[in-house]
């Protein structure tokens, strides 16, 4: 068994002998397989134990792969362990993650720069402008090999880099320039499951960012390819908005001019969430069909190698022109690969074109590796292209509509973990959409195509065509709304752990090796049964010579027996083998979206200067307690939002206001208006006080999207097992001045865990709880007002006296939170301090009478004792 496990795994690369002498085949999905694994070593080595182990991982995992895979074969076929065949697939696949290694760890140093002391100064850099895109706020300059100056010296190289400008200057494409700019770093992400955009634009290759104060071109260049490149893209684009709406005009710059950002974010978001957002980047659909249809014209007007060169030529210019998306890299390295094979009148290989394509670009840019674009994009063409067919033999399908079904199913399980750990949702009807919006989505391009180019000779025509192409993608947004609001049209599911995807991506790797054992073995047998016919044959041949030996009748009726059995083993086999991989499949989902639970979480997300809770008992009960910042825009959709669908939240049981102050509040309206489509609310709860304007306002909002509104005051409390959420204040009907004076005061409890939500209160709402509440020693208290210094007095605090205090405050706000009397007089009561704007989101876990205490951001704290 174990020869035939190495057999199958070694039949990937097929490294095989003919006529004695050593050949590899496929070496370069030899070399990308082994790459991958340098870059995964040294991203591992890095992060927990620095450069100087780099190089010793990836040569021990090679040798130890390399090892594994000559005995695995010396066991399959009883060949020497080291031949010369070994011998040269081990020097591939070491020189390979050593590359990996070496590349990766050279990028990461690079990416490492620190120039946090230039934040708010100036710099000078140089470089060279390859691309310029139009953004709604400002003009985005990608500039290559940039150096930055401070003092006339060198202080840092990048590969890449942007520079922001307000001015559209297209002079400055394809030349040296040199400018004064402000350095400006990327932001990291503040909560799990937030943007990170630090993260994003070195999985693009980028390291750098600063904005132009002046520019001036240091080395003029008369030609530039990238200026008539971008001219044409904007001549286009023009042409686009000239014959059609501005919302089809835009969709259009996105699908055939890369130009995606044009696009509406709340239409991207329909397409994205409805699982088709793939069709509005340039991918390999685009190239396949304006790359084979230039070709096949150029077959008939000219030798099939000028129509190859010029084939390539153009459609690499294509790819620039579009912004060299990776999506578009990869299928344009296939393109010419194919191109290539049948100029040479060889055999077009997809898996070598795979791991040629994928090698390069990684070659080129090994941070690509981490960028869920590249991801998607092999991932979506290896289930294609080699899960695909596999599964397709041994499920035995033959019905076309079918096989799309299957195809499309297939993509899904093998991009299913990066889909997750990205967006943490999927669209289940994704599939059957697929399957409608890919076949006809060629017609959309050359309508596009098409219009376009007669729009210039002929206006009338190019509007009805890309008039035409718009209602089509209107149908497209149509199909992906309603199929949105199905039952069970989003499975909100979180984002999985390394370790789930690593288990999942084993399990389908084990599954696509026993179907290739059991398609082997059924060849096999074919082969024997086709042996047993033949010698048959002769015997039923010479039976012919005696006629009264033959039954006519009889021989009819053992044939029509022996086809109903046929039948009915056949569907019978084909039931058993879809219950098989369908079982087998649900076990791979179980394991990726496997979370432990603790018995209580208590989350405090980093909103800014702002206030949100969520906390989660162990039966999945939630509860949500304020949502708002006053200095992040949208942070209900891009902080809170996100945050619980990464940690698979999709239903809150109880939405709590503790007060209507914006920096509590804001978030909370966003949720509830996409509450239907987004986060479900199932009950929300305000103080029951005298109302305001704008309690008014938000419980209007929530019972238009209809959920129930509760009453909150001194004496309502529920229980959920061991958990116990009871409110303190304020007093039902009591008329309060000042807003923060009347906010929810919140006592939780979990065996011997206990918390308290303070909002907003003042030394007076502290005063009163003393006097009429029985307070006790706590665990975690969330500091009220921010950290203010008209808060948490110091009898109050002597008498809850918290093991653990967390200041939900923004960076450098204008109030000044914390105020260093607060942190004084917690550090007097021995209590440890943390702040979300240092730690970033802080999770505190009680599980097995145990608390942990998780900070997002690894950064020095303000006070922490």
């Amino acid at each position: 068994m174990f020869g035939k496990f190495v057999q199958c795994k070694l039949e990937l690369f097929k490294i095989s002998s003919i006529e004695g002498e050593s050949v590899i085949k496929r070496p370069f999905l030899l070399l990308a397989v082994f790459y991958v694994l340098g870059e995964v070593l040294a991203a591992f080595s890095l992060e927990k134990q620095g450069n100087i182990r780099v190089l010793t991982c990836g040569l021990g995992a090679s040798v130890i792969l390399a090892i594994f895979a000559c005995v695995g074969r010396y066991f399959m076929k009883k060949e020497m362990i080291f031949s010369k065949q070994q011998a040269v697939a081990f020097a591939v696949s070491f020189c390979s993650c050593l590359l990996g290694c070496l590349l990766y760890a050279e990028r990461a140093a690079e990416y490492k720069q620190d120039l946090s002391a230039y934040e708010k100064g100036e710099c000078y850099v140089t470089g060279e402008i390859t691309y310029l895109e139009h953004r709604a706020y400002a003009n985005y300059y990608y500039a290559s090999d940039v150096v930055v100056y401070a003092d006339a010296e060198p202080i840092a190289t990048y590969s890449k880099g942007i520079l922001v400008g307000d001015d559209s200057e297209s002079q400055y494409l394809g030349q040296q320039i040199v400018a004064q700019v402000t350095y400006q770093p990327f932001k990291e992400a503040a909560n799990p499951g937030n943007y990170d955009e630090q993260t994003y634009y070195q999985s693009c290759g980028i390291g750098f960012r600063a904005e132009i104060i002046s520019c001036e071109v240091s080395d003029k260049q008369n030609f530039s390819m990238e200026r008539y490149l971008y001219r044409i893209r904007c001549f286009f684009a023009d042409k686009f908005y000239e014959l059609c709406d501005e919302k089809t005009a835009s969709y259009y710059c996105g699908i055939l001019l890369g130009e995606s950002y044009r696009i509406v974010s709340g239409d991207k978001a329909v397409f994205r969430n409805g699982g088709i957002g793939h069709i509005l980047a340039i991918s390999g659909l685009h190239i396949s069909l304006i790359g084979m249809a230039l070709y096949h014209i150029m077959r008939k007007l000219t030798n099939i190698k000028a129509a190859t060169i010029f084939s390539f030529g153009f459609m690499g210019l294509y790819v620039i022109l579009t912004g060299s998306s990776i999506s578009a890299i990869r299928a344009v390295i296939m393109f010419i690969l194919h191109l290539l094979a049948d100029a040479c009148g060889r055999r077009y290989d997809f898996l070598s074109a795979i791991g040629c394509s994928a090698f390069l670009i990684l070659c080129e840019e090994p941070f690509y590796l981490l960028n869920s674009g590249f991801q998607m994009s092999f991932g979506a063409i290896f289930g294609v292209g080699f899960l695909g067919p596999l599964w397709e033999r041994y499920m035995k399908l033959t019905t076309g509509w079918l096989n799309s079904i299957f195809f499309s199913i297939i993509v899904q399980v093998t991009i299913l973990p990066v889909q997750l750990y990205t967006f943490f949702q999927i669209a289940p009807y994704s599939i059957f959409l697929n399957v409608l919006v890919i076949p006809s989505m060629g017609l959309v391009l050359w309508i596009g195509i098409i219009g376009v180019v007669l729009g210039g000779f002929l206006p009338t025509v190019g509007e009805i065509l890309l008039n035409v192409g718009g209602k089509m993608l209107d149908v497209y947004v149509w199909l992906c709304d309603k199929s949105l609001k199905l039952p069970g049209g989003t499975w909100i599911v979180g984002q999985p752990k390394a370790g789930n995807i690593i288990i999942y991506y084993m399990l389908l790797f084990a599954i696509a090796i026993y179907m290739k054992i059991k398609i082997v073995r059924e060849q096999q047998q074919e082969q024997q049964e086709k042996s047993l016919l033949y010698k048959n044959f002769i015997s039923i041949r010479l039976t012919a010579f005696f006629p009264k030996l033959q039954c006519k009748k009889k021989r009819r009726m053992q044939y029509a027996n022996e086809k109903k059995r046929g039948f009915y083993r056949s569907f019978w086999d084909k039931c058993k083998r879809f219950t098989f991989v369908g079982i087998f499949v649900s076990l791979m989902i179980l394991a990726l979206t496997h979370r432990d639970t603790a018995d209580l979480s208590v989350t405090f997300l980093d909103v800014g200067q702002g206030d949100c809770i969520v906390l989660t008992d162990a039966s999945g009960m939630t509860w949500l307690v304020d949502g708002g910042s006053s200095d992040v825009s949208g942070v209900g959709v891009y902080r809170i939002i996100p945050y619980l669908k990464s940690q698979g939240i999709s239903c809150l049981d109880y939405m709590i206001l503790t007060h209507t102050d914006q920096d509590h509040m804001s978030g909370l309206m966003e949720i509830i208006k996409v509450s239907e489509l987004g986060i479900k609310v199932k009950n929300f709860l305000v103080p029951d006080i005298v109302e305001e304007e704008a309690y008014q306002e938000i419980c209007a909002l929530a019972r238009a999207h209809n959920i129930p509104v509760m009453r909150l005051s001194v004496g309502v409390q529920w229980e959920n097992g061991n958990f116990s959420m009871r409110c303190i204040a304020p007093a039902a009907g009591e008329v309060y001045e000042d807003t923060n004076e009347a906010s929810a005061v919140l006592w939780c409890e979990y065996q011997d865990f206990s918390l308290l939500l303070t909002g907003d209160i003042g030394k007076e709402t502290e005063e009163k709880l003393l006097a009429e509440q029985e307070l006790t020693p706590i665990t975690v208290l969330k500091a009220a007002h921010h950290g203010s210094k008209y808060s948490s007095s110091q009898a109050f605090l002597e008498t809850i006296s918290p093991q653990l205090t967390i200041i939900s405050v923004g960076k450098n706000n204008n109030y000044g939170h914390p105020h260093e009397e607060t942190l004084l007089r917690l550090a007097q009561v021995h209590s440890t301090i943390l702040t979300t704007m240092n730690c970033g989101c802080i999770e505190v876990i009680y599980k097995d009478g145990r608390v942990q205490v998780r900070r997002f951001k690894s950064g020095e704290d303000h006070a922490d004792n």
